[in-house]
């Protein structure tokens, strides 16, 4: 069993979590694109997808993920470090293992070892399937034992489960999982750079970093109806 077992909701009760929901993107601005990476994006979506709108999932993360990370990297200053298709391998008993899209770790030091994770990304061909977002929260959870048990005090994952053209974004504390179900599309690419780059920014300050000025409280947590 792995990560990629792990289906929505039934994660749910497999790891004790309980469900909210919330504005992920409340107090998030949108990111000025600068017209060489829109260039560039819309030249990535064109390899991507083409004219038959076909696209695997490895031509979504290399074309359409990747390039919008570095770019947030950018934007941020490096403050955060990413890696592509790397194992986290927690508790294999409980399933708590395998390959992830992405993981973003805190500063930038490409050595995960020695870094807490603040994000895991999660890229699919359909919309926010099951699977998909089964798969990120338990990634997640992952993520949050092996930041405890090393020590390293971050309060908060953000997670996000993506098609590379729409994005859904999550973030787990203790127990609670909060999920935004707003499909966050790359149309507007400036606010979904905006949103990441406020859901880092809130993770970092959960280690001892400072948000930036703006930044406003989460919101409120809402059971799901």
């Amino acid at each position: 069993m792995a990560f990629r077992d792990f289906v929505y909701p039934a994660v749910l009760d497999r790891l004790g979590l309980t469900a909210h929901t919330a504005d992920l993107s409340a107090g998030a601005s949108p990111v000025p694109v600068r017209p060489e990476f829109a260039a560039l994006f819309d030249e990535c979506l064109a390899i991507a997808v083409a004219d038959l709108g076909v696209c695997t999932e490895k031509a979504r993360s290399e074309f359409l993920i990747a390039p919008v990370l570095v770019e947030l990297r950018r934007a941020l200053d490096r403050r955060f470090s990413v890696f592509s298709g790397m194992e986290l391998n927690v508790n294999k008993g409980r399933g708590l293992n395998g390959a992830c899209d992405y993981i973003l770790t805190k500063g930038d030091n490409q050595h995960l070892r020695e870094a807490p994770i603040i994000g895991i990304l999660e890229v699919k061909n359909e919309d926010y399937c099951n699977q998909g977002l089964g798969q990120c929260v338990a990634a997640m959870f992952a993520a949050q034992l092996r930041n405890k048990s090393a020590g390293w005090a971050v309060a908060r994952v953000f997670g996000a489960c993506t098609t590379g053209r729409a994005w859904q974004f999550l973030s787990l504390e203790g127990a609670a999982l909060t999920t935004d179900w707003t499909p966050y599309r790359t149309n507007d690419l400036g606010r979904v750079l905006g949103i990441l780059k406020h859901r880092v920014e809130r993770t970092l300050a959960t280690n001892g970093d400072e948000p930036t000025a703006g930044a406003v409280s989460e919101p409120a947590l809402t059971a799901p109806s």
